[in-house]
């Protein structure tokens, strides 16, 4: 507000001794009147700033954007590192705006955007500077409010290459063929065409391969039996090439001597133990394995696969009583419900020929006699097969290992089938 100020150097009131009259020209009457219209204009516009100040916002608002990434490695991978160190940002929003910047520690904070809807991709680049991720993510700005997004970033979709070699003596087949496959989770297999580059060494490059976890079969044939063959998880990256090589240097003869000796590189999250495993069993002889993963995975699904042929699903697999003389690799692959984890772990076991023993003992007396049961297994006192022979005192036990020692225990039963302790224990160690 104006005050009037007191002029300086003058009397504070002014006697005069007739009137004055003082004669305005026009010309001055109505400078002074348009003096007064202005004067009253900037009030009346100081008024509407004033109210517009306690009432108006201001139209832009701002936006936080977070980044959850899940780039996982696998198995066997291709030669990049999925690890993201630097991210990109890109806006766009009412209008035709947009905004782009580089930010190495997210969250970044984007301001003065206009009010609407924004969508934002975010590109996840490793040390090189290569995209290995992206996300993209729609949120409303509004009006002096901080809008926060979290942008789920997920490696990049697209397709890769699958890039194999095999490697076996050529002087051990005769006539050498290959065949693979890569097996998603879902959906069709892909037929991997291999080339025989020189005796002993095959070939595989495969483009346009859709991105994910696969489960890789290959097999080498002798004149159209397959001799050797291996299951193993790969990943397939966008724009990226995984590379695989596998050396199949003992095989199966005709004999059935085998050897195997692969030794791939695994990076696996899901790591998978067997329990059940013998290193050699006798012929005709049974052997489970089961497979464990760690606590917390759940719904996965296992596939066991016996030298690369697909034989059994479920967490646990028994085979063995019709497998002839050789040596067999034993593989399981594991897939969690989202198909996002994988994993796969192998065993490798011979099939050997089978001993036997006769064991005798003296009869019970009792009169409700029914008959006897023979235990025996590869530790004293512990048990880990039984026999009900009947109601004889002679028994001969088959399928035994040569070379094992084996201990045995006998009990008896009755009509009630009550059983008694076990006997004396016996040891035998089966010749060669």
């Amino acid at each position: 507000m104006l005050y009037p100020q007191k002029t300086q150097g003058l009397p504070n009131s002014i006697s005069v001794r007739s009137p004055v009259k003082i004669k305005r020209s026009p010309g001055r009457q109505t400078l002074l009147f348009a003096l007064v219209l202005v004067f009253y204009a900037v009030v009346i516009c100081l008024a509407f700033m004033l109210m517009s100040c306690a009432t108006r916002v201001p139209d832009t608002g701002s936006l936080m954007i977070d980044v959850d990434h899940s780039i996982q490695p696998l198995t066997l991978l291709p030669d990049i590192d999925m690890t993201p160190a630097q991210y990109s940002f890109h806006g766009s929003g009412p209008n035709g705006d947009n905004f782009d910047m580089d930010e190495n520690d997210p969250p970044v904070f984007i301001y003065g955007l206009k009010s609407g809807e924004w969508t934002v991709t975010v590109n996840a680049m490793n040390a090189d500077r290569i995209i290995i991720g992206q996300g993209r993510v729609t949120a409303t700005v509004q009006v002096s409010n901080t809008s926060t997004v979290i942008v789920l970033v997920a490696p990049v979709y697209g397709h890769g290459t699958m890039d194999i070699t095999l490697l076996w003596n050529a002087v051990d087949v005769e006539s050498s063929s290959v065949a693979g496959q890569l097996v998603p989770a879902i959906g069709a297999p892909i037929e991997l065409s291999f080339t025989m580059v020189d005796p002993g060494r095959a070939e595989s490059i495969t483009n346009s391969i859709p991105m994910g976890y696969y489960s890789l079969s290959i097999k080498l044939f002798d004149n159209g039996v397959v001799v050797m063959g291996a299951v193993e998880v790969v990943r397939i990256v966008a724009d990226q090439t995984t590379s695989g090589l596998f050396e199949f240097y003992d095989i199966n003869h005709p004999s059935g001597d085998i050897a195997i000796n692969i030794v791939p590189e695994m990076n696996d999250p899901i790591q998978v133990t067997f329990s059940g495993q013998e290193e050699s069993i006798a012929e005709g002889g049974t052997m489970m394995v089961t497979a464990t993963v760690p606590v917390g995975l759940d719904n996965v699904t296992y596939n066991w696969h016996l030298n690369g042929e697909l034989k059994e699903t479920g967490r646990s697999y028994a085979f063995g009583n019709d497998l002839p003389l050789g040596v067999y690799r034993l593989d399981v692959t594991v897939f969690s419900a989202d198909t996002m984890r994988a994993g796969s772990a192998q065993h490798v076991f011979t099939v050997v020929a089978a001993g036997q023993v006769t064991l005798m003992w003296d009869p019970n007396s009792e009169s409700d006699l029914v008959g006897y049961r023979i235990y025996y297994g590869i530790a004293s006192r512990s048990y880990d097969n039984v026999i009900d022979v009947g109601n004889t005192e002679t028994c001969t036990v088959t399928g035994l290992i040569h070379g094992a020692t084996y201990y045995f225990a006998a009990t008896a039963y009755n009509t009630s089938e009550l059983e008694s302790d076990y006997s004396n224990e016996i040891e035998h160690t089966v010749s060669l």
